[in-house]
Order: C-alpha cells, then structure tokens, then sequence
C-alpha cells in the first residue's frame, strides 16, 4: 500500500502531512466556498488580461472576441464536475486516474498530462512574477543585469514554495485573503483604464472567421482545461458534500474573473499595446497607483504559482517517486526555475505563453474526457483506499499494472488533437487541410471519450464484477 492510515495534519500554517494517500472521513472539514477563493485566485492574473487583449490580434472583432471569451471559459464547468470526485475518493485528481490507466500506466499519464504540464504552467507564473518585479525596478531606475534576474527569480521560487510545502489548509486561507485584495485592486485599474478606452460599434464589424475564431477559443479553453486537477483541492471536503455545490463554486471562481478580465483585455486592446502590457500600462495609471498595481498583481501571480506548485508535487508523487509531499513541491520547483530562466532569457516571452497554452490541449483535453467517462461510468463512486493499493491484488492493477483501455484513449485522443492543431509552431494536417480551423478540443474529447467507453463497457462485461471500481481491460 502507498498510502497511510495515520492520522494526518491539515491545518493553516502547519506543514500539510498528507499527500496522495487517503483523506479518511474523520479528517474531511471545509465547505465548497474554498473552492470559489482558491480558483478565484488562479484567475484574478493580469495574464487573463494579456490573453484577452491578445484575441483582436487573431483578426477577431471585439464582440467576436468576447463570443469566445464566453464559450471558452464554458470549461470551468466542467472542472467543477472534475472536482467532485475529491470528496468521493478522498484522493487527489492524480491518484483517481489510476482507475483509468492502472497502477503502473497512471505514471506514464501523469508523467506527460500532469507533471510536466503543472512545471511548464508554473514556469509562466514565475515568469509572470519576475517580469513584475522587473517592472518595479525600472520604476525606481534600479539596474537589473541577468544575476540580479536570477536572484529576483530565485526569492519569487522560495516564497511559491513556501506556502505550497505548508499544503491545502494554508493555500485555501491565503487564497481567500489573496482573492479580496487582488477584487478590490482591479477596481482602480479599470477606472483609469476606461476612459482610455474605445467602445466597438456594432456597425463597424470584421468578417467573421471560423479559422480565427477557433484557434482564439483553443487559447481561451486551455487555461480551464488546464485546471483537471480539481480534486486535489476538494478532497478534504466530507464525501457528502452536494456535487452541486462543488460545481458551481468551482466553475464560479474560475470563470467569473477570468471572463471579466478578458473582456477587459480585450476593449483595453484598444488602448494599449498588449504585448508590452506593463509599460503601457506605465504611460497611462495614476503614478501612485502604478507600483501598487504591480505588487497587487505580484501577490497574486505567487499565489497562483503555489497552486500549481502544490499539484505538481502530488503529480510527482503519483509517478511512484518516494518522497514526501513537501519534498516533492521543492524538487519541481528547482524544475520550474531552470525552465523560466530558460524563458526569461533565451525565449521570447509572448510567444512562449501562447505556445505553451496552445499545445497542453493536446494532452489535457482527450485526458479530461476520459476523466468525466470514467465518472459517469462509475457513477461517481471510487474506492479511496484501493486506489492507493500498488499490489497485484488491488483493484486497479487491471493486466499488469496497465489499463489499456485508458491508455490507448488516452494516446488516440491526443493524435486527433495534434491532427487538428494550428500553432504558430505547428499545424495539424487535418488543421492544414481545412485552411487552418482548429479542432483540436473537440476532436481530442470526442475520440477519446468515445474509445475509452466502448473498452469499458467491454471489459466490464467481461469481468462481470461488482466492485465499487470495475475493471476495463
């Protein structure tokens, strides 16, 4: 067995002790409201407005651009589903997947859907963090030589890792408190941006573009997608939580500031230059509202970084890497620092943000789809204690330590994505083919979804068990 039975400690400003093992009944306390400030908190980022701002530029009017903010941001919704499975098997989303995959094949997945994607996801935050302190020091004309950069990302990684390596309990409260300082500093912010910027009238239309229109809405959907971590944060809620009630505070903190701000993002478009967003925004704040801005928005891209921080060490831990929870969180974090320093001084930064949230729809959406078949097939009922059992005797062993009937959905789904996919660097032949309309969501979803049901059903009938987690060879 991986997991423990001792009792385990989550508690604010105490070292979190749990990691993917089992979250016993007697240990569950919080409310779904958490849920709203954590996500809430990975939303209220000025990357939100960035992206937003950046959708005129795929040739999308502005009110074909806020279509896609809407529709896009529809995968919160379903990361709220994602999460209700927490609560059921009182372990993390990366754990749960082995119901999927198998004891031996969840590492392979987590490998390529979880852990690198949560170190490439943390490396923007970081990135994003470093490029505000940057900002700050310009400010004040304090020369920043590339040992200096190194230093500031440094300081930034060791105050991420902190409140991750504290865990759950101090992440849910620190998330709370982040969400109502970071509200209340965009109100400012849009006072002194609004008379800057220029309504779109409805006469003055662009040609709509099922091309650009697409490969914008990839962009927007990406950054819910890449939330199918839910359950981490909702395990410790009491497995009679309303699923309800997880879905709509999920969904709503995840998507309310992520729409407002990138319909912000995308009127501001009109007014400043967003592919430079904090000089321009330099020229136009209020000069006493300028560095409060930047470190508004600098405590809550670390905030955001220790979110994702914290599930990439649970990723590293369901890899079968033997370490504890807390370790595991700073080990990715020296990961993370070697990919931003990459980014900050040998790439260019827009289009690594853009690349990175175009291409992890490749993985992560055929990998949410398997994740919501698995639920409705099981109805939502997992065994929490057997999905920690490695052994050949436990209940996701399948043939090996392999479910291949998730893995071979898992993969199909992923080529019917990258078949679809136009990037900057690289277009799908599919893509190619129909003049560059991006299909990769849908079609990764749809295949694997649909390849992973079938196997299913077919290796239940085989099988012809009862268990609480049937087999699918």
């Amino acid at each position: 067995m991986e997991g423990t039975q001792t009792a385990g400690v989550d508690r604010f400003g105490v070292i979190e002790t749990r990691g993917i093992d089992y979250v016993p009944e007697a240990e569950r306390h919080g409310h779904p409201r958490e849920l709203f400030s954590i996500f809430a908190t990975a939303s209220i980022s000025y990357s939100n407005i960035i992206v937003g701002g950046l959708l005129p530029m795929f040739g999308l009017s502005p009110w074909q651009s806020i279509a896609v903010v809407l529709l896009g941001n529809l995968t919160w919704l379903l990361v709220g589903v994602l999460a209700c499975s927490g609560p059921s098997a009182g372990t993390p989303s990366t754990m749960i997947t082995r119901s999927m995959y198998g004891v031996h094949g969840n590492k392979i997945n987590v490998a390529w859907t979880s852990w690198a994607i949560c170190l490439a996801a943390q490396a923007v935050w970081l990135i994003f963090a470093v490029q505000t302190i940057l900002a700050l020091f310009a400010l004040f004309a304090i020369p920043t030589p590339p040992i200096v950069q190194f230093v500031i990302l440094c300081a930034i990684a060791l105050a991420t890792l902190t409140i991750s390596v504290y865990g759950h309990a101090t992440i849910a409260r620190l998330s709370g408190l982040c969400a109502i300082v970071l509200a209340i500093g965009l109100v400012p912010l849009v006072a002194s941006l609004a008379p800057h910027i220029t309504m779109p009238s409805a006469a003055a239309s662009i040609p709509f573009s099922p091309v650009a229109f697409s490969t914008a809405l990839v962009l927007i959907a990406s950054q819910g997608i890449s939330w199918c971590n839910g359950a981490d944060y909702a395990r410790y809620l009491p497995a009679t939580t309303p699923r309800s009630s997880i879905i709509f505070w999920t969904a709503l903190g995840g998507a309310v500031p992520a729409v407002l701000l990138q319909i912000f993002g995308v009127l501001a478009s009109s007014a400043i230059d967003m592919t430079n967003f904090q000089q321009a925004l330099a020229a136009i704040l209020p000069a006493w509202f300028y560095p409060v801005f930047l470190m508004l928005f600098l405590t809550g891209t670390i905030c955001g970084s220790a979110l994702v921080a914290y599930a990439s060490g649970l990723a590293l831990q369901a890899m079968g890497v033997k370490i504890r929870r807390a370790r595991s969180v700073i080990v990715d974090g020296l990961v993370a620092v070697a990919i931003t320093c990459y980014a900050l001084f040998v790439s260019d930064l827009t289009s690594t943000i853009t690349s990175v949230l175009e291409m992890i729809v490749v993985p992560l959406a055929p990998g949410m789809a398997i994740y919501l078949a698995d639920m409705a097939l099981r109805r939502n009922r997992y065994n929490g204690p057997g999905l920690n059992d490695d052994t050949p005797a436990g209940p996701v062993w399948y043939r090996n330590g392999f479910n291949w009937a998730g893995l071979s959905a898992q993969f199909t789904g992923s080529g019917a994505a990258l078949l679809f996919l136009n990037t900057p660097i690289f277009t799908g032949p599919l893509a190619r083919a129909s003049g560059g309309l991006d299909l990769s969501v849908p079609s990764g979803m749809l295949v694997a979804a649909t390849i992973y049901a079938v196997a299913f059903q077919r290796g239940r009938l085989r099988t012809q068990t009862a268990s609480p987690l049937p087999l699918a060879t």
